[in-house]
């Protein structure tokens, strides 16, 4: 299927990618040698780079679709809760690491809700100490309220440290957590390796491929009464082509989930 157009809906969010020559899905693509940009990527420093990008607008998706979204049983949203977990010992394997987080996330989901189904919706990074040691920064959007909650984080984690903030806006969310991605591009200890991972149950973004489709999104945002803020920029993708971006972003999930006819 070819298809000049792309839209993802995460949250209050409408992103829309128009490009200049079509996408193909549901083929492998070919890749075009004479563009510069192609040449560069098969590089491993440009591949880094790329897929640190795709990384950081995967994650940056995901909080926009999930913060806010959980709610209490009085109906009031939680409010997302962003934890960095520290090994007092020096653990560099990544996969030592992950189970002992994974063991972690069970302890806490017991503490919690006094239950050993998984019930914790998180998105969790993995960054690398300026000693080596592995160390984690976990976004939580449906963790209960706590009394002394570093206490309970600190003795619950049972490996070194822990730190625990609040986070009040969605855009503000995004922008604290992603930093801690390396900047330069993906850390080659991650070869192979995930980056970052979630709970199961995490709300995926929605993604429309059909041409059709995101033009019809297009007509019900200009006919849409409720306010709602415009971005637009235009840049060259990976493979030299140039991308015209539209974000609209409105006051709350519900306009958005309208379009959809939800």
């Amino acid at each position: 299927m070819k298809t000049h157009l792309k839209a993802c809906i995460t949250g209050s969010s409408v992103e829309v990618f128009e490009y200049g020559k079509p996408i193909i899905y549901g083929e492998t693509r070919k890749s075009n040698k004479t563009s510069v940009l192609a040449t560069k990527c098969q590089t491993n420093e440009f591949s880094r780079i790329i897929s640190t990008y795709r990384t950081k607008s995967n994650i940056r998706r995901l909080i926009s679709s999930n913060s806010y979204q959980w709610h209490k049983q009085d109906g009031t949203s939680f409010l997302p809760v962003f934890g960095t977990f520290t090994f007092a010992d020096n653990v560099k394997d990544i996969t030592q690491a992950n189970k002992r987080y994974t063991d972690f996330i069970k302890r806490l989901n017991y503490v919690t809700f006094e239950a050993k189904v998984a019930k914790l919706q998180y998105l969790n990074i993995v960054e690398f100490q300026k000693r080596g040691a592995v160390h984690y920064h976990t976004l939580f959007f449906n963790l209960p309220y706590i009394d002394r909650i570093y206490d309970t984080f600190l003795d619950t984690w049972g490996n070194g440290w822990t730190k625990v903030d609040g986070l009040k806006n969605t855009d503000h969310v995004s922008a604290y957590v992603t930093k801690y991605l390396t900047k330069n591009g993906r850390d080659e200890r991650l070869d192979g390796k995930k980056a970052f991972f979630t709970s199961r149950s995490l709300i995926r973004p929605t993604i429309l491929n059909n041409e059709q489709s995101v033009l019809s999104l297009l007509k019900g945002i200009n006919q849409c009464t409720t306010e709602y803020e415009t971005y637009r920029r235009e840049y060259q993708d990976y493979s030299g082509q140039t991308v015209t971006y539209n974000r609209f972003k409105f006051d709350d999930f519900v306009c958005a989930k309208k379009l959809l006819g939800g």
